[in-house]
């Protein structure tokens, strides 16, 4: 009898131990923009005007409606950013995913300078990572990519500052943005065990889970500002569409169909 309650008390015991680490991740943001509104369903991420509060359209977007907004000031004011609060949330990791669509007439380089930051953190102290829209090559239609990680974080441990990238991308389509990070273990999260990866149109650009994430605590803006320059009247315009944060890796499918092209949004 005792060796039978022995056995049950182990089997249940390893079915919770199971099934808490395999707990689901939590939603923590969700903006449709279907209701023409920046509102976040759940109150995580908050809505920031670079240099002046623009007014922003809500066209046909992904799917419903989308949010429309320039890198320029003709929307009457300055970049469209979506800021998370400061650090990891409590489970120690974040995945943000949502649809862009650069219109056909952007172009990001003036001056000889892109820095589109697609995700970056704001100044201070500690840990900071920024990931760059830097160039385009208009033969090949690929998108440069750089990822920043320094003050305490690193990819390597050691000097590596930044790392490079490319991907496919023609300007003027829907283009699915996921990107993760888990932060690094230890008493100061300095051990070579963190996870940055960023997807695009669901290939991996980069992915390396040995990074040191230190201890990240300032916000992330994600999406970010067209930083340096603006970019030239008329080539600016910017749309995207479902915007969702998560506590992890969701075991859900975040890739809607899009939207029929005999449907739309009035």
């Amino acid at each position: 009898m005792k060796k039978n309650i022995l056995i049950f008390f182990v089997l249940s015991f390893g079915i919770f131990s199971f099934a808490s680490e395999g707990k689901a991740a939590d939603r923590l943001s969700r903006v449709t923009f279907d209701e023409s509104s920046l509102v976040d369903m759940l109150g995580y991420v908050n809505t920031l005007w670079l240099y002046g509060e623009g007014v922003p359209t809500y066209p046909s977007g992904h799917t419903g409606r989308s949010v429309r907004t320039s890198h320029n000031d003709e929307d009457g004011g300055g970049d469209l950013i979506f800021r998370l609060p400061a650090g990891f949330p409590p489970s120690g990791e974040i995945y943000v995913s949502y649809w862009a669509k650069y219109e056909s007439g952007y172009w990001g380089n003036y001056s000889g300078i892109w820095n589109v930051k697609i995700m970056s953190a704001p100044t201070g102290s500690g840990p900071h990572t920024e990931l760059i829209w830097q160039s385009y090559d208009s033969s090949s239609k690929t998108m440069g990519l750089e990822w920043q990680m320094e003050q305490g974080m690193s990819w390597d441990g050691n000097s590596t500052v930044t790392k490079y990238a490319s991907v496919p991308y023609v300007i003027g389509d829907w283009l699915h943005v996921e990107i993760y990070m888990k932060k690094s273990s230890g008493a100061t999260f300095q051990n070579m065990d963190g996870i940055a990866w960023a997807k695009f149109d669901g290939a991996y650009a980069f992915n390396d889970n040995a990074i040191i994430t230190g201890d990240f605590t300032r916000p992330l803006d994600i999406p970010s500002i067209k930083a340096t320059v603006e970019c030239l009247p008329g080539e600016g315009w910017w749309q995207f569409d479902d915007y969702e944060i998560w506590n992890g890796i969701p075991d859900v499918d975040l890739s809607p169909p899009a939207m029929p092209s005999s449907l739309t949004v009035k």
